[in-house]
């Protein structure tokens, strides 16, 4: 194959991925902060405000968010997700871009160790389109109890440094690591040709 039909066959490849995203309105995978074995985390519960901070990487509607978050087995009160804005790199609470809500059975039971699965939370309906480089904050809270045996209360996995942002609790930046999360998007059709492109020039120079 010369290079003239190789180059022809790579652009139709890349139109050809870009189309079928586009048409199928698909979401895909922009921040990604897991841990593959947790170690800890953060307590969600009366008193105890957790946020993080978040950098976007490409440009589209957030469609959900993935949360490594794990529930007491007696828990009773909802897990409640506020996305935020920033003030001065701080969550801003008073401008608030989307609400939703975990009830227990939404969560797995668990104590933020040993494999933990990513639990999602849908943002599509919000329309919240960002641009590469703006920034906002998740932040979890919840009425649960946090008294001795605490087995009602929630667990953020917190395990791995995320470089496009901070964790914080009840408005005040922590030290150590961040918390653990997932972010997704609908791209815009010039972000998933550079994808498609970006991705096919990898493959064709590795020939």
């Amino acid at each position: 194959m010369n290079t003239l039909t190789r180059l022809g066959t790579t652009m139709f490849a890349a139109i050809t991925i870009v189309a079928a995203a586009t048409t199928a309105n698909a979401d895909i995978l922009d921040q990604d902060n897991r841990i593959p074995i947790g170690i800890g985390g953060g307590a969600v519960a009366e008193g105890f405000v957790l946020a993080q901070t978040v950098t976007v990487g490409l440009d589209g509607q957030l469609s959900r968010i993935g949360l490594q978050v794990n529930v007491a087995s007696d828990a009773i009160e909802n897990l409640n997700i506020r996305l935020l804005g920033l003030n001065a790199g701080a969550p801003d609470t008073s401008n608030v871009l989307a609400t939703a809500a975990l009830v227990p059975s939404d969560v797995p039971v668990g104590n933020a160790s040993g494999t933990i699965p990513v639990t999602f939370v849908d943002f599509a309906a919000d329309n919240l389109v960002f641009s590469v480089g703006d920034t906002f904050a998740i932040e979890l809270s919840s009425d649960a109890a946090n008294n001795s045996p605490f087995n009602e209360r929630y667990l953020w996995s917190r395990g791995t440094a995320y470089s496009g942002g901070v964790p914080f609790r009840n408005g005040s930046e922590q030290n150590g690591n961040d918390y653990n999360f997932q972010t997704f998007v609908v791209p815009e059709p010039s972000s998933l040709a550079l994808l498609g492109f970006g991705g096919l020039f990898v493959a064709r120079r590795r020939r």
